[in-house]
């Protein structure tokens, strides 16, 4: 700061830095989440520098998993919220086993709502499901249980036999 000119160099981020302020205050611009903004130095006679950067936002799970029932042979869905810049990628495990789609498990992604669907509950699918989410930033699990139940039968009553 303050230099009308510099020695033209690579910089090289070895871990993630947050720009915080660039003074004068009056210059400081707040970024939206995953906003570009370009910088440009005009130095005198010389090729104009430009840096584009984004604002991260950490990972903000709004709605977590929740334990779910459902019934036998009825799907069951988890879902959760999460907001984060650059956007999370979700990986869905059953008892340490992760999951990919098929024909049992239907994962899904829209904008910022991920969900992991059960088809045909059985009891074999009776356990904990984890959702580990990481947007290479930050990173965190969630994790709820599916209960399978069966509907109770009714049956009616039978007459008392006289006697």
């Amino acid at each position: 700061l303050g230099e009308t000119e510099s020695t033209p160099c690579v910089l090289t981020v070895l871990e993630p830095v947050k720009l915080t302020k660039i003074a004068p205050t009056s210059d400081v611009v707040d970024l939206k989440v995953g906003e570009l903004f370009e910088i440009s130095v005009d130095v005198v006679g010389k090729e104009v520098p430009k840096v584009q950067l984004t604002k991260d936002a950490p990972l903000s799970v709004s709605q977590p998993l929740t334990d779910i029932n459902v019934l036998l042979g009825q799907p069951g869905t988890f879902n959760l919220t999460c907001d984060a810049f650059p956007a999370p990628k979700v990986s869905w495990f059953f008892n340490d086993t992760e999951l990919k789609n098929s024909s049992k498990h239907k994962i899904e992604a829209k904008q910022n709502i991920f969900s992991l669907t059960v088809n045909k509950c059985d009891h074999p699918d009776v356990g904990t499901y984890r959702a580990h989410i990481d947007n290479g930033i930050d990173h965190t699990k969630q994790t709820a249980k599916l209960h399978v139940g069966v509907k109770p039968k009714v049956e009616a009553a039978k007459p008392a036999n006289d006697q």
